[in-house]
C-alpha cells in the first residue's frame, strides 16, 4: 500500500448517512442524501454492502459510497461487481515534484473586479464535471465565491476554453510553490476520475492517486426481476412437457459446417411436428 496512507482501526459502525439541502453550499459536489461506508483493512468489502441499511430505490438523489486505497486491486473487483463505479480520486503530492516553470502566463491575485469571471468559470466547471457522475448543479452552486474573503486551500484549477495553451501550468505551479514555501508536507487535491482532463493534468504535476471513492447511485438498487406473487404459471401436462422437451432439443440448430440440405429438412420437420404437440 502506499506509504502516506495513515492507519485505519476497526469501526464500531462502519456505515454513516448524511444529508443536505439542495440550497447549502456543498449540494453541488454528491447526492443531497449519501450512506458511507467506512471500509479498513481486514474487512470484508464482499459482506458489508450485503448488510448495509439502504435507503434511496429509484431516488438519484441518494447515493451509497466507499472510499477505499487506489492499490487495492481486489477491491475493485468486489466494488464492481456489487455495482459501484470509481468515479472520485483523491490525489497526492509530495514538495518539490512536478513543477513545470516553463509556462510565461503571468498570474495576479484575485480582485473583486474579477468576481463574476470567477463564479462563471466556477459554475462551467460545475457543469462540465456535473457529467461525471458526482458533482450535480444546484443553484447554489457558485455562491461560494461570493461569501468566501480566503481561499485557504487549492480546490481546483480552472482555465477557460478559450484560453492560451500554459495557463493551467501556470496556475498550478503557482499553488504549489505558495504550499512548498509553506511548508506543506502533503497536497491532496481531489478531481472526477472520469474526467479526461483531471487525471493528465495531475499526474504531470507531480500527483499519484491515493484513495478512490466508489460510487452507486441511486444507493439502493431496485431488482431487476418482475416477481408476479398473485399469478400461478399455468400446469402443464407431462406429455406436454415432454413434446416441448422435445421442441427445444430439435430447435437447436447444428453447426453450420456439418449441416446438409437433408438434416436442414429433417430437423425443420421434427421442430414443426414437436412444437405442434407443444400447441395442442
Amino acid at each position: 500500500m502506499d506509504p502516506l496512507l495513515p492507519d485505519l482501526a476497526p469501526a464500531d459502525d462502519p456505515y454513516s448517512f448524511t444529508e443536505v439541502s439542495a440550497d447549502d453550499l456543498n449540494a453541488s459536489w454528491g447526492a443531497l442524501r449519501t450512506h458511507s461506508l467506512r471500509r479498513h483493512p481486514g474487512a470484508d468489502l464482499d459482506d458489508l454492502p450485503r448488510r448495509w441499511p439502504l435507503s434511496g430505490a429509484g431516488d438519484h438523489d441518494t447515493a451509497a459510497s466507499v472510499t477505499v486505497p487506489s492499490r487495492a486491486a481486489e477491491a475493485a473487483e468486489v466494488l464492481a461487481r456489487h455495482g459501484f463505479a470509481p468515479l472520485l480520486v483523491t490525489a497526492a503530492r509530495l514538495p518539490g515534484r512536478g513543477l513545470d516553470g516553463r509556462s510565461a502566463v503571468r498570474v495576479v491575485p484575485l480582485a473583486r473586479e474579477h468576481l463574476g469571471a470567477a463564479v462563471a468559470l466556477d459554475l462551467e466547471t460545475v457543469r462540465f464535471d456535473g457529467r461525471f457522475g458526482v458533482v450535480t448543479t444546484r443553484p447554489a452552486a457558485g455562491g461560494w465565491a461570493s461569501t468566501s474573503s480566503r481561499c485557504l486551500r487549492v480546490r481546483a484549477v480552472r482555465v477557460a476554453g478559450g484560453a492560451r495553451r500554459g495557463v493551467g501550468a501556470a496556475l498550478a505551479d503557482h499553488a504549489h510553490r505558495l504550499l512548498d514555501g509553506a511548508g506543506v508536507g502533503v497536497t491532496l487535491p481531489h478531481h472526477a476520475l472520469p474526467n479526461p482532463l483531471s487525471a493528465p493534468f495531475r499526474h504531470s504535476h507531480g500527483y499519484r492517486p491515493l484513495w478512490t471513492t466508489w460510487q452507486r447511485r441511486p444507493a439502493r438498487q431496485t431488482s431487476t426481476c418482475s416477481r408476479r406473487s398473485d399469478r400461478r404459471p399455468p400446469r402443464i401436462s407431462s406429455s406436454t412437457r415432454r413434446a416441448c422437451v422435445a421442441a427445444t432439443c430439435c430447435a437447436a440448430p447444428l453447426p453450420i459446417a456439418s449441416r446438409s440440405a437433408s438434416q436442414t429438412a429433417a430437423s425443420s420437420s421434427r421442430t414443426a411436428v414437436s412444437r405442434s404437440r407443444c400447441s395442442g
